[in-house]
């Protein structure tokens, strides 16, 4: 029985790189490559990355695995979670993947996070993921804006939640908000004095763009948050 001494804790049973135990956390561990043979409907199907045991465990690189149970396997960087079979899309946050390419804006500022600071909505929940909306009415402007995002039929779906953030002030109209998948409005929405952060869950199936308007009838300021908008990529 041959052994060998492998520096760091073992990540190559998930590994989907060519290497199959590599270090990560400084500890020298004993494992043993013991195993000559898989067999899979009694077929010999040996695996490139040898498979080894530790502690009375084999372990077995999973792609190969899935790979012969004909599954799909999948790791999110986001989540850091592998998902062997169904799975959703991978996730693109508003401001860390992606931001809009083109707008128009009057008397309205934006603010993407940028990993740096968290926002807090009006029940006070944080959130590090965000497109902040700042409503800057003046004597003679109102505020207005469109935003409109490049998907190019990459995504299934927008999701976010919105409402106001914690330091808005209390405005006495509605804001409005329309979402369009191309030109076809898929969500329309108000968002009042008192009303708590509402879910928003799209359908963005093949649309080439997306685009978000909204906009202010009053001249008092205030400021939303589009919170953990992300869209999911198609599978």
């Amino acid at each position: 029985m041959d052994k060998k001494f492998i520096t760091g804790f073992i990540a190559g049973a998930i590994t989907f790189s060519s290497i199959g135990v590599f270090a990560a956390g400084g500890k020298a561990i004993e494992v043993f490559y013991s195993i000559k043979d898989i067999k899979i409907d009694n077929v010999s199907q040996m695996p490139e990355q040898k498979p080894f045991t530790y502690n009375g465990t084999t372990f077995v690189p999973l792609r190969f695995i899935a790979d012969k149970l004909g599954q799909p396997i999948k790791y999110d960087t986001n989540t850091q979670t592998i998902f062997i079979g169904q799975f959703d899309g991978e996730k693109v946050y508003l401001g860390d993947g992606i931001k809009h390419s083109d707008d128009e804006t009057t008397a309205l500022s934006y603010e993407y996070s940028n990993g740096s600071k968290t926002v807090k909505d009006k029940i006070k929940k944080e959130h590090s993921k965000y497109l902040l909306l700042k409503y800057e009415p003046t004597m003679t402007k109102k505020p207005s804006g469109k935003f409109t995002f490049d998907l190019n039929r990459e995504y299934t779906k927008f999701s976010a939640t919105i409402g106001f953030t914690e330091g808005s002030g209390e405005i006495d109209k509605p804001i409005q908000v329309r979402i369009y998948a191309d030109d076809k409005r898929i969500y329309a929405g108000q968002i009042t004095r008192g009303k708590l952060p509402a879910d928003v869950n799209l359908n963005v199936t093949d649309a080439v763009k997306l685009r978000i308007e909204t906009d202010l009838d009053s001249e008092k300021s205030a400021e939303i948050g589009l919170f953990d908008a992300y869209l999911e990529q198609v599978k």
